[in-house]
């Protein structure tokens, strides 16, 4: 995640039960053991990688790309309702699934990785072999390709002798860097369009991200620009040093947020003066405000996180696919074998305009004045078959001011459910959002957020 939307801003503050889309927050992951393989094994783990303050994601605010033909009616949940039925099609149900869009920034189309550790790193020796190596590989060809972005090499790392301060600011680690980058220090090679250097920071330093947030407790990294006085824009990747993320210990942490950092800032490494990769369509604003705009921090809601492929031995984050998601799997990629995949997804017949942090979207979602209760349609569906029911339950994203009542809460692919929302009050950014969860019997879960505006 680019350090400016960190926890969206509190957007995507979160359910108990979900992971912040930037935030480093752990909650519900999977701990049920995974075999390594090449097409990405289970590890679980969750864990937000990404950090520091303000600014809001900057979603896609050009017209929306739908259909905006007059809504239907709401839909009765009554006697006559349509259930649907079990069915052996998958999916059943066409999901609208979000799509990552560009804001027509550059890409890394070669990116070159310049690893730079401290004095007595004990990890220096993976991250160099990881830096080096991940470009090259087919996990990095997966996340990668389709935004445009080639493969990856490693310049020679630097390995630093001296030894950072005990606490940093954002401010300080780029006035940092562009010390050395004022051609005084050979080992520091000249930035160029495809050039990354990632800080590897060691124990005991903790990057201050401003407005209370603290490296290892509310983000695991992030990436960020700096220009210098010749106007050269610098693109760079923080790495604190955290000790544990869910299940994840040691350099498995380190590789994780690597791995998120690298793919983001390859496909956004300008993201405040030239943004690429950082939105989502404006259709599902609900997806950037619940889980964050950027590639990596679209997927970190997902338990079921981490793959480490047998040819390449990290652990590294499965990220979003606008290619998979648009064939109705599962978004994030690499796909773990004999995954399925499966959610409810919300009927969202209204178009909501919503001003937020100085910008003004319009989504797709369901228009429930404050005091009034509306039944939504919830499509269940699954790319192949869960060998069984799973289970819905919704969540109030944005405070307490939803409830929630469902007559039945399980269903498989084909079926249908309702539930009845009643508004309290709007949420603390002048709207709504509810997540819908889906779990089957295994503890695999998936989301689904829905746009609610009053």
């Amino acid at each position: 995640m680019k350090i400016s939307t960190l926890l969206a801003a509190g957007a995507a503050s979160l359910l108990v039960s979900y992971v912040s889309a930037c935030g480093g927050r752990i909650a519900d992951v999977a701990s049920d053991g995974g075999v390594d393989d090449d097409s990405g094994a289970i590890v679980k783990h969750d864990g937000g990688i990404d950090p520091p303050p303000p600014p809001p994601p900057r979603f896609d605010a050009s017209p929306p790309r739908f259909d905006a033909s007059p809504p239907p009616p709401p839909r009765d949940a009554g006697p006559d309702v349509d259930h649907g039925e079990a069915s052996t099609t998958y999916p059943a149900f066409a999901p609208d699934m979000p799509q990552a869009v560009s804001s027509g920034g550059p890409v890394m189309t070669a990116p070159r990785f310049v690893p730079i550790s401290f004095a007595g790193d004990p990890f220096v020796a993976q991250i160099d072999d990881f830096t080096a190596r991940i470009g090259a590989t087919s996990y990095w060809t997966s996340i990668s390709a389709e935004y445009g972005v080639g493969a990856g090499s490693s310049a020679t790392p630097i390995h630093l002798a001296e030894t950072p301060a005990a606490t940093l600011t954002d401010v300080e680690i780029q006035q940092w860097l562009a010390a050395k980058l004022d051609g005084t220090h050979p080992e520091f090679p000249a930035p160029t369009v495809n050039t990354l250097y990632a800080i590897y920071y060691p124990a005991g330093v903790t990057i201050d991200g401003g407005g209370g947030f603290f490296s290892c407790q509310d983000f695991g990294g992030y990436h960020s620009e700096l220009a210098l006085q010749n106007m050269t824009t610098v693109s760079y990747a923080v790495m604190p040093r955290c000790a544990q993320f869910a299940t994840l210990s040691g350099f498995d942490v380190i590789s994780l947020t690597s791995s998120h950092e690298f793919l983001e800032a390859a496909t956004d490494p300008l993201p405040f003066s030239n943004a690429a990769y950082q939105n989502t369509d404006d259709a599902h604003f609900a997806w950037s405000y619940a889980f964050g705009s950027e590639l990596g921090d679209l997927c970190v809601q997902n338990p079921l996180l981490t793959v480490r492929p047998a040819a390449f031995g990290y652990v590294v984050q499965r990220q979003w696919s606008n290619v998979s998601g648009g064939q109705r799997h599962d978004p994030c990629v690499p796909i773990p074998s004999g995954n399925v995949y499966f959610a409810a997804a919300a009927i969202t017949p209204d178009l909501i305009p919503v001003s937020y942090q100085g910008q003004n979207y319009t989504g797709r979602g369901v228009h429930i004045p404050i005091g009034s209760t509306r039944t939504v349609e919830l499509d269940l569906f699954s790319d192949a078959d869960t060998h069984g029911s799973f289970t819905v339950t919704p969540h109030d994203l944005t405070g307490s001011s939803l409830s929630f009542t469902m007559t039945k809460s399980t269903g498989v692919n084909g079926e249908k459910l309702y539930v009845d929302i009643r508004v309290r009050a709007s949420g603390p950014d002048g709207f709504n959002v509810a997540v819908f969860e889906s779990r089957l019997p295994n503890g695999r879960v998936t989301s689904w957020p829905l746009l609610i505006g009053n």
